[in-house]
């Protein structure tokens, strides 16, 4: 949330960018943990695959929607760039990089089970969105080089792009496999 208030604040889309990757993958973590949920509520299999597939759909769609709405705003920005404080975008960016590297540390000493290496895969997403933001910030403060924001935003909408389309893929991979 601070992340996407400094990104509105600073006009940075580097920045409402990377909020954006990291509420699709709170919202993705979420509602998988409520699939489970259910899972075990109901102790039936269909029941489990079907929470897994709602879940899937709809965090499909929320991360898709994010992914056209960068796209959409970084080519209105490469068209008429618009002023971005560097400095705020580079100091929270390095605030979201450090956080990161906290959780990716926390996690990565725990148990290692499937659902512990897909929150670490978020998080490393989360860390390269961070990342992107940091470079964005660095170089506008440095130069005054206004299209890198939305260009590097470009890069983390199609690391939401990316993901997305692994989500869907296994969606229907697991649908499939549950009608045979």
């Amino acid at each position: 949330m601070v992340e996407a208030i400094a990104g509105w604040w600073a006009h940075s889309l580097a920045l409402l960018s990377d909020a954006g990757h990291m509420l699709s993958d709170a919202f993705a973590l979420g509602l998988a943990a409520c699939a489970e949920r259910v899972a075990h509520r109901h102790r039936a299999g269909e029941d489990l695959h079907r929470a897994e597939m709602a879940a899937a759909v709809i965090n499909s769609l929320l991360m898709a929607a994010i992914v056209l709405w960068i796209a959409f705003e970084a080519f209105e920005r490469l068209r008429a760039p618009r002023p971005v404080d560097g400095a705020v975008v580079a100091g929270i960016a390095l605030v979201g990089v450090g956080v990161n590297v906290l959780v990716a540390k926390v996690i990565s000493h725990g148990e290692q089970t499937l659902n512990t290496r897909a929150a670490l895969l978020h998080v490393f997403g989360d860390l390269a969105g961070s990342v992107v933001a940091l470079i964005s910030g660095v170089v506008i403060y440095l130069t005054g080089w206004l299209p890198i924001d939305p260009i590097l935003s470009l890069v983390v909408a199609g690391l939401i792009g990316f993901a997305t389309f692994n989500l869907l893929r296994e969606a229907w991979t697991t649908a499939r496999a549950n009608r045979s």
